[in-house]
C-alpha cells in the first residue's frame, strides 16, 4: 500500500504493468483486490518483470561504466 512520495507513482506502474492490484480503504473493494493478488493471476508477470529487474547491471557496474565514461572525456 503506497503511503507517499513515490510510492504513487511506483504502485500505479506496477498496476499498468500488471502484476499489482490498486485497493481501498472501502472493505469490498480492499476484499477483492485482496483475492486478486492472491489468486495467483499476477504471478507470471511479476515473475517477468523479477527475471528483467535480475538482468539490470549492479549498481556497482553501474558506477565503474561512469567513471569510465568520465575518464574517456
Amino acid at each position: 500500500m503506497p503511503q507517499g512520495a513515490d510510492q504513487f507513482l511506483n504502485a500505479d506502474a506496477l498496476v499498468r504493468r500488471g502484476c499489482a492490484v490498486r485497493g481501498s480503504t472501502e472493505p469490498d473493494e480492499l476484499r477483492a483486490a485482496v483475492r486478486r493478488a492472491l489468486s495467483g493471476e499476477l504471478a507470471a508477470t511479476a515473475e517477468d518483470l523479477r527475471r528483467e529487474i535480475g538482468a539490470l547491471p549492479t549498481p556497482a557496474a553501474v558506477a565503474a561504466e561512469l567513471g569510465a565514461l568520465l575518464r574517456a572525456r
